[in-house]
């Protein structure tokens, strides 16, 4: 996960004109792959096998959640967000959204189709993403941890850079091309991802906090400096969660997002539990509504509807799963003082908008 894909409404509202860019190259493009030098393609392999080997060449989906920290230049943080983002590798598609408070305010994605986007902030709110925004979400596909999934197989070419120091960290760097996509690689003498840098002194990203989800090696924390040396973004990975498959709409049209605490027929307010990201949290329950007569209580933390966990889920699915036709729903939660999981039967009823 790499926070060059945190595109903001700012941005969206000035950049250049929009175009339909390709995200994936044509098949015909396949046959192009370079042979690479043994020195390069043996270090792919080795940061291949370091990172996850096949557990990290067999991804098919991720999901992130995370929080990113902007900062000015005195070092201290001007803003925070929360953001969401699933990536379908086979398919090249990624789709980001912004959490602000408890609602979904920005969705970003790419598609072999194009790109397109919601926010509530920009004018018109949807639309195509500018071609500025395209490139940059296309290269996340090729980038960082997900860069390294092929090892040394199908890419346009490699080099070795040789020595490196990098924000003072110091490893061998490694310039690949993929699809188009050129990064320079910071890697240890093992294979282990340290960090990337523009080869101009642009910029450079550092890599911390490893984790193995699933025999892949994520780097929960990044630290991203500008050409001077400083310091700009931290991003601080909350959840990476590797999936065999994903919800057959989740890189459906960017739309306007209901909010959470709109009335939805139940009677209760859920947002995302903050800063941990790690269910929906029961903000407030009206006495006489369907959460109440269930036995909601504040603070409870959704984990499953129907049986689905909800973990996995965005804020629009969980919306979606909680509101529909009268009737009832099972909703699992978890409970202070409770040691497993609570079941409440919640029965589906109009409620007064106010």
């Amino acid at each position: 996960m790499k926070t060059r894909v945190l595109i903001t409404a700012l941005t969206l509202a000035q950049a250049a004109p929009a175009v339909m860019a390709q995200a994936t190259p044509p098949a015909s493009q396949a046959a192009a792959f370079s042979v690479l030098p043994l020195e390069a393609a043996a270090l792919l392999d080795k940061a291949l096998a370091y990172n996850g080997g096949p557990a990290l060449a067999a991804l098919k989906y991720v999901r992130y959640r995370y929080q990113v920290a902007d900062l000015g230049p005195d070092g201290q943080p001007m803003n925070f967000r929360n953001q969401q983002m699933t990536t379908d590798y086979a398919g090249a598609r990624l789709r980001t959204e912004t959490v602000t408070g408890r609602d979904v305010t920005n969705i970003n994605q790419i598609t072999p189709a194009g790109g397109s986007y919601w926010d509530a902030a920009a004018a018109p709110p949807v639309g195509p993403l500018p071609a500025n925004v395209m490139t940059v979400y296309r290269r996340s596909l090729y980038s960082g941890l997900e860069g390294l999934r092929s090892g040394a197989r199908n890419r346009d070419s490699a080099r070795v850079l040789g020595p490196r120091t990098v924000g003072g960290v110091s490893g061998t760097g490694l310039e690949v091309v993929t699809y188009g996509v050129t990064t320079a690689y910071l890697l240890s003498p093992e294979g282990a991802l340290l960090g990337e840098f523009a080869d101009d002194g642009a910029w450079f990203t550092l890599y911390s906090d490893f984790r193995q989800r699933d025999g892949v090696r994520f780097p929960f924390a990044q630290r991203d400096y500008d050409s001077t040396g400083r310091l700009v973004t931290v991003t601080y990975t909350l959840a990476a969660t590797p999936l065999a498959s994903i919800p057959v709409n989740t890189f459906r049209a960017p739309a306007p997002v209901v909010p959470l605490d709109a009335p939805i027929g139940l009677g209760m307010a859920p947002a995302r539990v903050e800063p941990s990201f790690t269910g929906f949290r029961v903000l407030s329950v009206s006495a006489d509504s369907p959460a109440g007569r269930a036995g909601f209580q504040v603070g409870d933390e959704l984990v499953g509807i129907e049986g689905v966990d909800v973990e996995p889920l965005n804020t629009a699915e969980v919306v979606l799963r909680l509101r529909g036709p009268a009737g009832a729903v099972a909703v699992d939660v978890r409970r202070a003082g409770q040691a497993a999981p609570v079941r409440l039967t919640l029965v589906r009823a109009a409620v007064p908008s106010h």
